[in-house]
């Protein structure tokens, strides 16, 4: 939500270990993600969300629930 016009604030790294740790090992943090708009890059390796397809409210829930996963 840092800035939603630039395309590495809408890209999550699927590979990346911290995402790997804190997300996907997340009982359904991948499919948290993918409810906000985030999509599966065709190789697997990265979620996307287009800018268009932003819901400010609808994206900053899902990063509270993330968030609160990752405490958990």
């Amino acid at each position: 939500m840092k800035d939603p016009a630039n395309e590495k604030f809408r890209k999550v790294n699927l590979e990346n270990k911290a995402i790997q740790e804190r997300v996907a090992k997340v009982n359904g943090g991948i499919q948290i993600l993918c409810a906000a708009g985030f999509v599966k890059s065709e190789d697997g390796t990265a979620l996307t969300i287009e800018q268009s397809n932003i819901d400010v409210a609808h994206v900053n829930k899902v990063i509270a629930l993330v968030k609160e996963k990752i405490r958990d």
